[in-house]
């Protein structure tokens, strides 16, 4: 049944997504053609100067209306997700969603693929987009140094953190996923504990209830990371003498923070959902 929510959770969510993501390519590519007009002397100077200057114009006026619709492509992306979540299951349709016969925890589950599926997606798309858009000899010049010099960099690390440069990339990819995921539970609990905070208005609730909880995460936070640091071999004496070892051991009490609260934050919404459910 999880299976079944996820995949219709994420039909549902691409109706309104994908159009947006399709808008972006289509931008780029209409950025990418202006761009190699106004690169172009010879088509530059066969047309006359008032057209030029027009293209030149646009050119300029849609790089920056290029950067906002990747800032927006990203902020709408976790809104929708969330307003979605919100609508789904503290609105009307919450009465339809929790007579299903599954379990709030297949329901959150179901909600939180497809929120991380999502999330990728919109990277992965403004990344190739805007490769799309960047892309010549110049810049395939550029990013092929800023590539090598940044392996040179994984392989000066990775020795000193005791991992290869695979297990290193690998270690990094899992952190961020894992950073990813509390950050939706996060804003999961926030809107469950919404009607606890505000009974006459929800969004205002699950508002005060977000920043409640960031408040009271960021101060566990504090403790947690002086605890794991401290306990941890040599942690100061790394510090002051192996920078890898350090920043491993940072990256890795990182890691254990973050999936205390991803477990934390999961149970905890499941409960406000099992209990604290107010649809009125």
């Amino acid at each position: 049944m999880l299976g079944k929510l996820t995949k219709h959770e994420l039909i549902a969510s691409g109706r309104m997504l994908i159009p947006m993501y399709i808008a972006l390519i289509c931008a780029s590519v209409v950025g990418k053609l202006f761009i190699w007009l106004s690169s172009k002397e010879a088509f530059i100077e066969s047309v006359p100067v008032t057209f030029s200057k027009i293209v030149n114009s646009i050119s300029s006026l849609f790089t920056v209306l290029y950067i906002i619709m990747i800032i927006v492509v990203l902020i709408a992306t976790t809104l929708f997700i969330l307003i979605r979540f919100y609508k789904n299951y503290y609105t009307d349709e919450g009465y339809l969603m929790f007579t299903l016969p599954v379990s709030s925890k297949s329901l959150i589950l179901s909600k939180l693929f497809s929120a991380l599926i999502w999330t990728i997606v919109s990277a992965a798309i403004v990344l190739g987009s805007i490769a799309l858009i960047m892309n010549s000899e110049e810049t395939q010049h550029s990013f092929k140094m800023m590539w090598e010099e940044f392996m040179r960099l994984l392989e000066r690390m990775a020795p000193e953190m005791d991992l290869s440069v695979g297990g290193l990339i690998t270690e990094g990819i899992l952190v961020i996923l894992v950073a990813i995921i509390s950050k939706y539970l996060m804003f999961y609990t926030a809107i469950a504990a919404g009607p606890s905070f505000s009974s006459k208005n929800k969004i205002v609730g699950s508002i005060i209830a977000y920043v409640v909880i960031t408040i009271l995460s960021q101060i566990v936070s504090l403790i947690m990371m002086y605890l794991l640091t401290n306990i941890m071999p040599n942690y100061i004496e790394a510090l002051n003498q192996n920078a890898g070892q350090a920043v491993q051991s940072t990256v890795v009490a990182t890691g254990i923070i973050n999936i205390i609260f991803c477990v934390i934050f999961f149970f905890v919404t499941d409960h406000l959902m099992k209990t604290k459910t107010n649809l009125d």
